[in-house]
């Protein structure tokens, strides 16, 4: 974590008022408060010190694991030959979807992005510079059988809110390579899709989505855990789940809406998905 993470949770003047404390777990340190307002306050420190040179960005979980894993490679765990195999189908994809379709919004590594966010399995990780999107993931959870909707978390659990720093190559000219509407630095890259996806991909929208990856990908060297500068470990109550009470169907518009949903979920994409790892797109409640 952060040694900005730590000094925050230092400030007398917050402890005398909140619950405030760094506590320890089998994946990392984390960062444990109960007031929605406290974690604002942290988010806007840890952005306003660690500006220009840097973006961070959140991701909102309703569990912690031990690392930050692309879908892509979940289970790898270090197998060159599984990684290969993953990487092989995921460009193959990709490759035979541009050569299906007309529409430019699938071209690039952009276009790889976008699948993810439709439920396909990319080297990609969700993320969002929005803290009331990232707070909605992790005070939801999504229900086990297709079609698929989320429903509010009780209680008696909690939420967790991770913040991962990657380099912004606007400050880095050096390090900056124009691809697509990625902005590549030296160690990440990243894409907002907002700004690459017109509202016909209308999620990518209300979501806020944004994705980063890892530049260099290989077996050994995919997980995100090191962007990681911070983690919250927050409790799920009325005053969070007030905050977040935007209904599903407005954060995944139906086919009605969104234009890419509709394209996706037909035959000619289907057929170009190979079963097994990479999934398929994920059909929710209208």
């Amino acid at each position: 974590m952060h040694n900005l993470a730590y000094k925050f949770c230092k400030r007398k003047y917050l402890r005398k008022k909140h619950i405030l404390k760094v506590e320890e777990s089998e994946n990392r340190d984390y960062v444990y408060l109960e007031d929605p307002l406290l974690l604002a306050r942290f988010a806007g420190y840890l952005k306003s010190n660690l500006g220009g040179a840097y973006k961070v960005f959140f991701r909102g979980q309703n569990e912690d694991y031990a690392g930050m894993v692309p879908s892509l490679f979940r289970g790898v765990d270090g197998n060159k030959k599984e990684f290969e195999e993953r990487i092989n189908a995921y460009e193959n994809l990709t490759v035979k979807w541009r050569n299906t379709t007309k529409a430019n919004r699938f071209g690039g590594e952009i276009g790889g992005a976008l699948l993810q966010h439709y439920g396909i399995r990319t080297p990609w990780i969700d993320l969002v510079d929005n803290l009331f999107i990232a707070l909605w993931f992790a005070c939801h959870k999504r229900t086990k059988i297709p079609p698929y909707t989320f429903c509010p978390r009780k209680c008696d659990k909690f939420g967790w809110v991770y913040f991962l720093q990657f380099e912004n190559p606007v400050c880095s000219t050096k390090h900056r390579i124009a691809s697509e509407g990625i902005e590549v630095g030296k160690k990440t890259k990243w894409c907002d899709l907002r700004s690459s996806q017109t509202s016909l991909s209308l999620r990518t929208h209300v979501q806020h989505g944004i994705f980063g990856t890892l530049r260099d990908l290989n077996y050994q060297n995919y997980d995100l855990n090191n962007l990681v500068i911070a983690s919250v470990k927050f409790p799920i109550t009325k005053d969070f789940l007030d905050i977040v009470s935007i209904p599903p169907t407005f954060l995944f518009p139906s086919t009605v809406y969104d234009n890419t949903y509709k394209y996706l979920l037909g035959d000619k994409f289907k057929k170009l998905v190979e079963k097994g790892f990479l999934g398929q797109i994920v059909e929710y409640k209208k």
